[in-house]
């Protein structure tokens, strides 16, 4: 990271004045705002110089650090050594739109994409949960979602020659808000070495402090999702899908709403880096392109990735709207989706949701011992990476390897076997909440797929701006294309063009204010409303930035 020492040396000036002279009170500089953005240049480059580059533009206060650390040569054909943060004091920013911003960087600079590093997303909007939460009474058995899967009877199978139970010898790597103390989360189940904290409060091995609150933060979150996939105390009432794999606690957030995208893709890549086998994201953030790159190395290095559909938004959100994510929706005890739960094709499966028990432990006075039925697709992801770790155990994940080499990856071989063998109630909406509902005894069961099958399917995701926003919106392309036609006043043939450079803002502006973007395009559609609850925008081209209204308008 390079910084300007102007500060540092007009500190040290003003405090020798007051030390010879006399001061009659401290002299406090006020603190400079960063706007933060992630880049990617066009040739190879490193911090120093790019920061050398955007302080003769932007002047001292410019800071830039490398988003990924190191990257193997041999294993980054999307550029992630090329990628970086960038952080530039806001008042010397030309415009006070984000992502005006990020386009006079791409252009002045000739980065090949520059984007604002937004730390919001819609997991879950408090303006609307009362929409999406439950209030019935939760089951008063709490392992029911462990028993609604039928982990318990996997747990019984015997698995083949070389194989394990329980999950056992597997890495389970967690992004989300670190762990706590808690009876239902025993920490010989963790792997503090491993464990990293990627904000900059709370302690090196991503112990989450639980000393912050507020309407948008989520204390003990991370706690909570662990303990659906480790929980196995003796002296405790909640159960763990893989209750012997080891979970690398990822300190990547305060909320589950509010994620630094850079720092989940770090995250994600880092989980490749610490040797995980699966990588459970109980969280979202904006789709961008360094998490895309981080998502495509993770599968390349055969880890199983997974993440939440989302919350209360019914969009899909990233990563779990990316093709090499699995996206995992939500159900309830009678094996109906959960209200909550967002919804449409991007979904792979869906798994409990509603009223799941789990480790509660919201502050640090709180007792280690408490539990709660928590509600969200969080948990529904959970419990997929808990029998994630089950199925690579049970087969041997070396031997796994083995068997596909380089024709298949893990991902592809378990997503497979994953919506197979899931159970269909009556009545089911695969179109909207995935092939079905979790079932972990078939998932061992089943035998595994040849490996001729995926030799005649494309075994690498490629996931374009419309589609990508088709997975977000729910919308099949061939629909969405004309209504993008009518947004921008072109040609459908001309929108690939414009979703390449106006994409990503609209996936943000989309998961801003979800009902009125749904009302947008049924406008566009000359479809009623969707009967969504009330937007926060009369009309969401209103938020966009100064360059995209200018292309729309043309």
């Amino acid at each position: 990271m390079s910084r300007f020492p102007i500060r540092s040396i007009l500190a040290f000036f003003i405090m020798a004045a007051c030390l010879s002279f006399g001061c009659a009170q401290p002299v406090s500089e006020p603190e400079v705002e960063l706007a933060h953005f992630v880049v990617q240049t066009r040739e190879p480059t490193d911090p120093e110089n790019l920061a050398t580059d955007l302080e003769a533009r932007f002047g001292a206060g410019v800071e830039v650090e490398q988003l990924f650390g190191d990257v193997d040569p041999a294993d980054d054909p999307d550029g992630m050594a090329r990628m970086f943060r960038a952080s530039i004091p806001e008042q010397d920013l030309p415009s006070e739109h984000p992502w005006d911003n990020a386009y006079e960087l791409e252009e002045e600079f000739d980065l090949e994409r520059a984007e604002p590093d937004a730390s919001t997303t819609l997991e879950q909007v408090p303006e609307i949960s009362q929409v999406c939460l439950v209030d019935t009474q939760p089951p008063g058995d709490k392992g029911w979602s462990v028993a609604d899967i039928r982990a318990v009877e996997a747990w019984e199978l015997p698995p083949p020659a070389g194989g394990k139970q329980y999950g056992e010898g597997i890495l389970v790597c967690h992004p989300d808000t670190g762990w706590a103390e808690h009876i239902e989360l025993d920490a010989s189940r963790l792997d503090l070495v491993r464990a990293r904290n990627l904000l900059d409060t709370g302690p090196a091995n991503a112990m989450d402090p639980l000393d912050y609150e507020g309407e948008l933060l989520n204390p003990g979150h991370g706690t909570g999702t662990g303990s659906v996939i480790v929980s196995e105390h003796e002296q405790g009432e909640v159960l763990g899908v893989a209750p012997r794999s080891t979970l690398v606690p990822i300190r990547t957030a305060k909320s589950v709403i509010q994620v630094f995208d850079s720092d989940l893709a770090r995250a994600v890549n880092y989980s490749v880096d610490a040797g995980c086998d699966v990588i459970s994201m109980s969280l979202g953030g904006r789709a961008f392109f360094g998490l895309k790159a981080a998502l495509r190395r993770a599968v390349r290095n055969n880890v199983v990735v997974a993440a939440a559909a989302g919350n209360c938004v019914r969009f899909v959100v990233a990563p779990a709207a990316y093709d090499d994510c699995l996206a995992i929706g939500g159900t309830n005890i009678h094996g109906l989706p959960w209200r909550g739960s967002s919804r449409g094709s991007a979904v792979d499966v869906s798994a409990p949701a509603e009223h799941v028990w789990v480790a509660m432990r919201r502050s640090a006075n709180a007792p280690i011992t408490e539990t709660s039925a928590g509600q969200g697709t969080s948990f529904a992801v959970a419990n997929v990476a808990g029998s994630a770790a089950l199925w690579l155990a049970f087969h041997g994940r070396d031997d796994l390897i083995a068997q596909y080499g380089s024709g298949a990856t893990l991902q592809e071989v378990f997503r497979t076997l994953l919506q197979e063998t899931a159970r269909v109630p009556e009545g089911w909406d695969a179109g909207s909440f995935g092939a079905g509902i979790l079932d972990v005894e078939a998932l061992l069961q089943a035998d595994l797929p040849a490996l001729e099958r995926y030799e005649t399917e494309a075994t690498e995701f490629v996931t374009g701006e419309l589609e990508l926003l088709s997975a977000v919106l729910d919308r099949p392309m061939h629909e969405l294309r004309p209504l993008m036609a009518s947004f921008f006043g072109t040609t459908p043939l001309e929108v690939d063009d414009r979703l390449r450079r106006w994409g990503p803002e609209l996936i943000q502006i989309a998961l801003s204010d979800p009902a009125g973007f749904d009302n947008l395009l049924a406008e566009l559609a000359g479809e009623e409303a969707a009967g969504m609850p009330e937007s926060t925008a009369a009309d969401p081209r209103s938020v966009a930035s100064a360059r995209m209204r200018s292309d729309i308008a043309r």
